[in-house]
């Protein structure tokens, strides 16, 4: 190779400090050197180049541009002196091809793509590239091709391998195709084993991989050489996310046409309520027409007080029943707020979440409480009922029910709302 040639390759330290921050410090432990077994790669007949010398002499001077804009990139070869071996003839220096050889049964990394000058191993691809650039190179020796990429040898510790950016060698190993192969695989497995891959969120774990790896003979090439899960290639990761993915999607349309067919029961109930409410204020209005409190109203349709009040109002028709000395009004929002307090608490709501609803402060919503109870049932509380029956019948005044103290004044209000509510 002459002078001219070899610097086309200037400024490769530099470039290659460049490419280790792009991946990485992925250095391989060779702290023992593991001797590849020849029956482990059996070299097949055709030749796939994944870049030309001619790109490989230039790609220093991409160090600027965008990644997917690069093509190539210059990497130094990992653990080259435990290999010395392969850089025993000295007329290997300057441009060379170099071969690249995944290891699956490497222990000391199951990704491992070791990279071999004239079928001696010369050294590693960085661990971090190797995890995405093995199964590829995996897969096509597979088909019987052996891939090749430029390097150059400055020095047995001074290596260069000049390698495709993984857009570029996804292209021209047609990972589309590998990738379909593998979903069929997975499209083919049992359900149960499906199901398993989805139950450890997509990453088998020791046991979800070994019942995957049973299928190893649908194809060899595409499945590591042993089970467990780490060994799983890149391509198998993006399969597993491809069909998460499309779970996650399923199960939004899912959601989305539940949520649809809520707001269609939603609306039709609401329709059934709007016809079951005009028959129901029909029937109020005709029950107060007859002279029927909102009390009595109430227990014979089982409606609330505030319902029977927005559909008749306090209109003459509804009976008054007694001596009214406070304005009917106030009197009504009394009684109203008192049931409404005990529809909250059988709704389950606390004394504090009442006060809020309705208003008032805690103590105001115990009296409503105690209120609402005895404007119900009466009968439930007979010395408080024996008090408005007497100031009914004794027809106190107000100071009369004054002198009583809070007591009198209480039964004096008892006696006039029970009236008004229909209770002799």
């Amino acid at each position: 190779m002459s002078g001219k040639r070899s610097r086309a390759w200037g400024g490769l330290k530099v470039c290659h400090a460049l490419e280790n921050d792009e991946w990485g410090d992925d250095e391989l432990d060779l702290s023992g050197v593991w001797r590849r077994p020849h029956s482990d790669y059996l070299p097949g007949p055709h030749r796939l180049e994944l870049c030309t010398m001619e790109e490989a002499r230039y790609s220093h001077q991409k160090a600027d541009l965008d990644w997917d804009d690069k093509g190539t990139f210059v990497t130094g070869i990992r653990g080259n002196s435990y290999h010395p071996e392969a850089y025993a003839d000295e007329a290997l220096r300057g441009e060379v091809w170099f071969e690249l050889v995944p290891e699956p049964n490497n222990p000391h990394d199951s990704h491992a793509l070791a990279v071999d000058l004239q079928g001696v191993r010369a050294g590693y691809v960085g661990a971090n590239m190797a995890a995405y650039y093995q199964w590829l190179i995996r897969a096509a020796n597979g088909t019987g091709k052996r891939c090749f990429t430029p390097g150059f040898i400055e020095a047995p510790t001074s290596t260069w391998l000049v390698l495709p950016t993984l857009k570029v060698a996804e292209d021209v190993l047609d990972a589309p195709t590998l990738e379909r192969r593998l979903r069929a695989i997975y499209d083919g497995l049992p359900r149960e084993l499906q199901e398993l891959i989805e139950g450890d969120y997509f990453h088998p774990s020791n046991s979800t991989a070994a019942e995957l790896w049973k299928y190893r003979s649908l194809e060899p090439s595409l499945f590591p050489t042993r089970p467990d899960p780490e060994s799983y290639s890149w391509g198998w990761g993006r399969v597993f996310n491809a069909v998460r993915l499309e779970r996650n999607e399923r199960r939004a349309d899912e959601s989305r046409q539940k949520r649809e067919q809520e707001q269609a029961d939603k609306e039709r109930r609401r329709q059934a309520r709007e016809e079951s409410a005009a028959q129901r204020d029909s029937r109020i209005r005709e029950l107060s027409h007859h002279g029927h409190s909102k009390a009595a109203i109430s227990r014979i349709l089982g409606v609330s007080h505030d319902t029977i009040r927005k559909v008749v109002g306090n209109s003459d028709g509804m009976p008054k029943g007694g001596s009214n000395p406070w304005s009917e009004t106030m009197q009504d929002e009394r009684i109203e707020r008192c049931f409404r307090a005990i529809e909250l608490q059988q709704e389950g709501a606390t004394r504090q979440q009442i006060a809020q609803l309705l208003g008032v402060g805690p103590d105001t919503v115990k009296e409503l409480l105690a209120d609402g109870r005895f404007y119900l049932d009466p009968d439930a509380n007979p010395t408080r009922l024996a008090l408005a029956r007497r100031a009914k019948t004794e027809g106190w005044t107000n100071a009369e029910a004054k002198a009583g103290g809070g007591s009198g004044l209480r039964a004096a209000k008892d006696a006039r709302i029970l009236a008004k509510l229909g209770w002799g």
